[in-house]
């Protein structure tokens, strides 16, 4: 996977004239990453560095660090599994230019399912989000950072090292950002592209995720000191609404549309599975997925 993330960036590189460099940062005592990096060395001015610490935000704060020493302006974010258009990056800095107020420029991912997969699985996650959209928060999937957000003459924000199992840690940051006055802007056009495997298909798969992003909202929100319940009981309540409209489409829709009904039906699943995470998250309940290397 790292090797096609790395492979599809010369192209997008060479489509702009300012200088990019590239850090990958390896979370794992064993430097399994190292030889495909350095298999790129002659197409890509690219740092490798192991973060032995377990833990998504360790190894994103590693890359911070070492952004900022190097001096950038901006940090652009992907993950290991993801490859980017050819136009990516040209349309990132396009929408850095377009809207020099945002501190944060963020776009889609594109998900590449197995032909096995559901037809209810979502495209992405921001279907139909016009460009210059400002949003609440983002993740780090495909997602530009102003250097001022991190450096400490600026905001000087990390990620939060006590999210390193939940997830969410990208989440957290971002909202942070927003809440103190900064802009997170969103750029269609910049798209990225992220392979899901067959086991990330499946409606088990995604009723963990949405357990686990409700529990995780609740802690964002404790650890901003912010009160709990005016957070978790609005959107139990939506949750709810969304489980039982839902599910009221897919009775009508399963005979004539069987498909859609179907769909609808998962839909609303998922829906009951992100106010069960909110739940949780309101008794100090949380899932760690990422306790496992794989886990996501």
């Amino acid at each position: 996977m790292l090797a096609r993330c790395l492979a599809s960036l010369p192209a997008a590189i060479a489509r702009v004239e300012e200088p990019v460099f590239v850090v990958v940062v390896e979370n794992s005592p064993d430097a399994q990453a190292r030889a495909t990096v350095e298999g790129f060395a002659d197409q890509l001015d690219v740092i490798y560095a192991q973060e032995e610490e377990p833990g998504i935000p360790f190894a994103r704060n590693r890359a911070v660090e070492m952004a900022l020493a190097r001096g950038c302006a901006w940090l652009i974010f992907i993950d290991d599994d993801e490859w980017v258009a050819q136009d990516w990056l040209e349309q990132m800095l396009a929408g850095r230019s377009a809207y020099p107020q945002a501190d944060v420029l963020t776009g889609p991912v594109l998900r590449d399912y197995p032909e096995t997969a559901p037809d209810w699985l979502p495209r992405s996650g921001h279907d139909g989000v016009a460009t210059g959209t400002s949003l609440q928060a983002a993740a780090t999937n495909n997602t530009a950072v102003a250097s001022h957000v991190f450096s400490a003459d600026g905001l000087g924000l990390r990620f939060e090292e006590k999210m390193r199992y939940t997830g969410g840690s990208d989440t957290e940051i971002f909202l942070r950002v927003t809440r103190q006055g900064g802009q997170v802007i969103w750029i269609a056009e910049a798209q990225v592209f992220e392979e899901y495997p067959d086991n990330r298909s499946t409606l088990g798969w995604h009723i963990a995720r949405n357990i686990r992003r409700g529990s995780a909202g609740v802690m964002i929100e404790r650890l901003h000191e912010r009160p709990v319940l005016p957070y978790v009981v609005p959107r139990i309540g939506h949750c709810l609404y969304l489980t039982f409209g839902r599910l009221a489409q897919a009775l009508v829709l399963f005979i004539p549309k069987r498909r859609r009904g179907r769909a609808q039906a998962m839909k609303a699943v998922l829906s009951a599975a992100s106010a069960w995470g909110y739940l949780r998250g309101l008794f100090n309940l949380r899932s760690e997925p990422y306790r496992r290397p794989d886990g996501r």
